[in-house]
């Protein structure tokens, strides 16, 4: 089954509306997703230490885990105490201990 467009205008077969009709029935009543996992525990990283060098900043730390899935990298301009407000800007893979981050401005404290 293609979901490219073609000749035909893109139209699925009734075979093909069938077969797709069928999977969502079965995977609207399907029961055995569930949310109620126990968190994993992972060692947090030690020693972080950060180098300014111009509008660059290369942050390492100590990687004491063995199952991470990797770590997603924040930061804010507003403190914790004046509520910090995490902007998603990256993240690194397992066992990787060093990220950089090319786009600060000069002037800004950042948390």
């Amino acid at each position: 089954m293609s979901y490219y467009p073609d000749q035909c205008g893109g139209s699925f077969t009734a075979g093909q509306y069938g077969r797709i009709a069928a999977a969502l029935t079965v995977r609207q009543g399907h029961s055995a997703y569930n949310l109620s996992c126990a968190a994993t525990a992972v060692n947090a990283p030690s020693g972080l230490t950060a180098v300014q060098v111009g509008n660059s900043i290369t942050i390492n730390c100590v990687d004491n885990a063995t199952n991470e899935i990797g770590y997603l990298i924040e930061r804010s301009t507003t403190s914790a105490s004046a509520g910090f407000s995490a902007i998603i800007m990256g993240g690194v893979a397992p066992d990787v201990s060093t990220y950089s981050d090319n786009s600060i401005s000069s002037s800004t404290n950042y948390w």
